[in-house]
């Protein structure tokens, strides 16, 4: 036999129910933290290595799954290696999976140790060896906390790198914004860039709740974007202070990515991005409801669906890849629309975008005006317009289409105002599914569940004052992510449906 190898230290797997398997691991590939030396594979019931944290083994009709990851520890306390799986989840906006994720630490032999770490350490080694290229003067600065970057999130948006805020914002490392630095700084760009074969970095802040005129920042602008390499394009005001042109399009920096099969673009620097609802874009892209069981016979080819916050196509694209044969989408940043033009083309879906009109005046006077807009050819249909007139936008093309059987409200911190709007777009006959978006208060998630559902019915019974047999009910409560301390966004599912 051959000798056995030494285990000097170990990564953390991650222990995953069978249904969250291409969540995670299409989120720890976004990352850049999947351990692609390693297999995924199926936990077997009697494996002594799962975590004390929590045991999601201990139902049999749970299939778990072992994904391994990059992440290094060096202690494998349990206090230690359960913080680490919180780091992990959060990094990828799926903490609100924690109790239902497990893990174990695999052992990394001296021979696996030969090989070049991927993942979070990758940043870390550049880090290391352009800290022995600066004078020690400056390298005095940095060289006592460089291990704090050996796990540093990120999100690689090819050809985007992207950093959290608390990145090279957070000290020691804000002094290589200064203008000490300046001469170096390319240089460690650079590797950067070569290392992970990108061409642009920059630096991301939340999207504040609030924007600087203290309006809502109903646009979800990137106001807190902070280029560090490479062009994004110059800083433009948004819409509708300034309507961007096709000059504008042409010239912005783009990047991608693609979650559970669907490829979406934008351009950082006027739009914003959220990673933490790839858990929401797969489970619309599974509903029951858009199956031919959940439809009573139906295809989702025979039925439409609405997003009236389409963004870049963040749920409506899930729509279609299900099948949905008209997807109809209500977005007000004509960056956003763009955006969402291009990844519907990237997809191989037709997509036509119809200029909406004000309440004073048409915006738009070619053939793709709403006044003039009765082809109904394409799968997705984008009307570049606020929500609030979708109901009687609707109502000139509602025989031209098949029933509307689901609403997409994506709107945070709360879409109730469009709620009404949702119901008017239902089918009237056949009733459907709407999907509310909230953020709540994670003690008061039955007592809001209950006061959605109280206003949908009074909406259902307003819009239909005799009883034409719909009945109004959530059907599902799904907690997406973590908004902030004690917050949750959640989407209540109601079914407005025969009994």
């Amino acid at each position: 036999m051959p000798p056995e190898e030494n285990v000097s230290s170990g990564s953390i797997a991650l222990i995953v129910p069978q249904r969250l398997v291409k969540t995670v691991k299409d989120g720890l590939h976004e990352i850049g933290s999947l351990d692609k030396r390693n297999k995924i594979h199926r936990l077997e019931s009697d494996d002594p290595r799962v975590a004390v944290d929590n045991d999601p083994t201990s139902s049999s009709e749970i299939s778990m799954f072992i994904i391994p990851t990059t992440w290094v520890v060096d202690d494998s306390s349990s206090e230690a290696c359960r913080a680490q799986k919180i780091k992990i989840l959060h990094s990828m906006g799926l903490q609100e999976h924690a109790q239902l994720i497990s893990y174990h630490i695999q052992p990394i032999s001296t021979k696996q140790q030969t090989k070049p770490v991927q993942g979070k350490n990758k940043f870390g080694h550049i880090i290391d060896q352009w800290l022995l290229s600066l004078p020690s003067n400056l390298s005095a600065v940095l060289v006592e906390k460089a291990i704090s970057t050996q796990h540093w999130s990120y999100n690689i948006y090819p050809p985007l790198l992207l950093f959290p805020s608390s990145g090279f914002a957070r000290d020691p490392w804000a002094a290589l914004l200064t203008v000490d630095f300046q001469p170096y700084r390319e240089k460690l760009f650079i590797s950067v860039c070569e290392a992970f074969k990108v061409t642009h970095i920059a630096l991301n802040g939340a999207i504040p709740a609030n924007s600087a005129n203290t309006n809502t920042n109903i646009l979800r602008s990137p106001t807190r974007l902070t280029p560090l390499y490479g062009d994004f394009g110059p800083d433009l005001a948004q819409p509708p202070t300034y309507e961007p042109t096709a000059a504008d399009f042409k010239s912005a920096f783009w990047c991608s990515t693609t979650q559970n099969g669907i490829y979406q673009t934008w351009a950082p620097r006027y739009t914003m991005f959220s990673k933490g609802n790839l858990s929401e874009k797969a489970r619309v892209l599974n509903l029951r409801s858009l199956t031919r069981d959940g439809l009573d016979g139906l295809s989702p080819k025979e039925i439409s669906a609405v997003d009236l916050y389409a963004g870049i196509g963040y749920f409506a694209f899930s729509y279609a890849k299900a099948g949905v044969g008209k997807v109809l989408c209500w977005e007000i940043n004509r960056w956003s629309v763009e955006g969402l033009r291009r990844g519907a083309t990237k997809n191989g879906w037709i997509c036509k975008v119809v200029e909406g009109e004000s309440k004073q005046q048409s915006l738009g006077t070619g053939r793709n005006s709403v006044r003039e807009y009765s082809d109904i050819q394409e799968q997705l249909v984008v009307f570049k317009e606020d929500n609030e007139r979708a109901a009687e936008r609707l109502d000139e093309i509602r025989a031209k289409i098949p029933p509307v059987r689901h609403v997409n409200c994506g709107f945070l911190p709360s879409s109730s105002t469009s709620w009404k709007t949702a119901v008017q777009l239902l089918d009237g006959r056949q009733g459907g599914w709407i999907h509310a978006h909230e953020n709540v208060n994670v003690k008061d998630l039955q007592k809001r569940k209950h006061e959605v559902l109280e206003t949908f019915t009074t909406l259902v019974n307003t819009r239909w004052p005799t009883s034409n047999g719909l009945h109004v009910s959530c059907v599902h409560l799904e907690i997406v992510k973590s908004y902030g301390p004690g917050i949750s966004h959640c989407v209540f599912d109601i079914a407005v449906l025969a009994p």
